[in-house]
């Protein structure tokens, strides 16, 4: 949480080191907005597990709905969560002053690139005026599944504003900070989820 500029050590890093990263994250930021998110859309949207609604409408009183909702729900924050569960993990072990070792901050900067991606794609192309459905639709994903991983995907939005509610509230505790970020992420990322389901997880 309230790790300081020696613990994350940006200096680490030359001139020419840190000018590599910026394009490579570009460069990565760029094939999993254009790249990864459709083919993820089109596999939530397929996979028989999740209901496969590509190819048939899951039953009104059957599981399918809830999850393909579950699923998108996750996999929009699949990068966020790999980040803040391997920075977690290095935190409570860390000896004080340590420094955020050189491969698990690359790693959670390239984590922290794609999940920006990830939120870049659910607002869809204001260029164009398209919003996120528009976006399933020229992604490949059926016109059964696309109400339904929307709204995952926005559900997952309001998750990342809870989780930075969650961080600042921590950061104010004066002792154990990764442990109340930690115990606080559980109902940031649970309650939008169950709350924000609309019709996908309990059907009226």
């Amino acid at each position: 949480m309230r790790l300081s500029a020696r613990e994350w050590d940006i200096e680490r890093f030359g001139p020419g080191a840190r000018r590599w990263l910026v394009g490579l994250s570009a460069v990565l930021f760029l094939v999993v907005l254009m790249v990864v998110v459709p083919g993820l859309w089109r596999w939530l949207d397929s996979a028989p597990f999740l209901g496969a609604a590509a190819t048939a409408v899951p039953l009104d009183d059957g599981p399918g709905w809830g999850r393909l909702y579950t699923a998108a729900y996750v996999s929009s924050l699949a990068p966020g969560l790999v980040a803040v569960g391997a920075h977690l993990s290095w935190a409570v072990r860390r000896r004080p002053g340590g420094r955020v070792p050189t491969p698990l901050l690359v790693a959670v900067g390239a984590l922290a690139v794609c999940q920006c991606a990830f939120v870049a794609a659910g607002w869809g192309e204001p260029a164009t005026g398209d919003a996120l459905g528009e976006s399933l639709e020229r992604a490949g994903v059926g016109v059964w599944g696309r109400d339904v991983v929307e709204r995952g995907w926005y559900v997952g939005f309001a998750a990342l504003a809870a989780w930075l509610a969650a961080a600042v509230f921590a950061s104010t505790r004066r002792t154990r900070l990764h442990t109340w970020f930690a115990v606080l992420l559980v109902p940031a990322t649970v309650l939008p989820w169950l709350l924000l389901s609309g019709p996908h997880l309990f059907r009226p």
